[in-house]
């Protein structure tokens, strides 16, 4: 057989070991991008992370609603309910823990004295009672009694008022209830006014003239005359 190639024909030249390695490399940068890429859209964005799910349950106050599966197989939302806020309860003084003062306030004679008595039969702890002074501020008789407390001392006049069946309560003025004496530790002060003078309380069972047992906290020494 003839082997002589015709004129201008060349032979097929092999391929630069060069070029090969570039297009091995070009794809394998493609193939990292694509997938790069693909990660990015189809997962990394999509899935929250877990510090942003531990952010969500731990906002202060917030309410995080439940879902329940029904027999049926429907699913409800659920909101949790908050717990109830129950008040802190009210603690009512011992009537034998403080000192209570009457001050005539009705110019009726001796009522001051038979309503201290009255108090102490019921197991307040009680002064001498004296008379309310009148000023400007404060015209004798009243129609009304009125409770002066110490701040602090809401729940024990709320108790003494109970007891009396009538009064209103009032902050303490400043400079001390309008009377001509008074015990340095008394807490409340009775202005007695006419709609209870030579009346027995609401709250007292006993009889007025009826012996009064005074216990040891009542003693006050060097006490004043009793109101007129």
């Amino acid at each position: 057989m003839n082997d002589r190639r015709r004129p201008g024909s060349t032979a097929p030249r092999a391929a630069s070991p060069a070029v090969a390695v570039g297009v091995a490399i070009v794809g394998a940068i493609l193939g990292f991008l694509i997938l790069k890429q693909f990660d990015n859209g189809g997962t990394a964005a999509n899935a929250p992370s877990s510090e942003s799910e531990d952010q969500a349950t731990t906002v202060p106050g917030q309410i995080v609603p439940d879902t329940v599966v029904l027999a049926d197989g429907s699913i409800v939302t659920v909101l949790p309910t908050s717990p109830a806020t129950v008040p802190p309860p009210v603690v009512t003084p011992g009537r034998n823990s403080y000192t209570v003062i009457v001050g005539n306030a009705s110019k009726q004679k001796g009522t001051a004295g038979a309503l201290t008595d009255d108090l102490a039969r019921a197991g307040f702890r009680t002064g001498p009672a004296t008379n309310a002074v009148p000023s400007d501020a404060l015209v004798l008789p009243i129609p009304a009694t009125r409770i002066l407390v110490d701040p602090g001392m809401e729940a024990a006049a709320t108790d003494l008022i109970a007891f009396l069946g009538v009064g209103a309560q009032e902050v303490m003025p400043t400079g001390g209830a309008p009377v001509e004496s008074a015990s340095s530790d008394a807490r409340i002060v009775i202005l007695l006014g006419t709609d209870l003078a030579g009346k027995v309380p609401a709250g007292s069972s006993a009889v007025q003239g009826a012996p009064v047992a005074v216990p040891p906290a009542e003693t006050t020494p060097n006490a004043a005359p009793p109101a007129t």
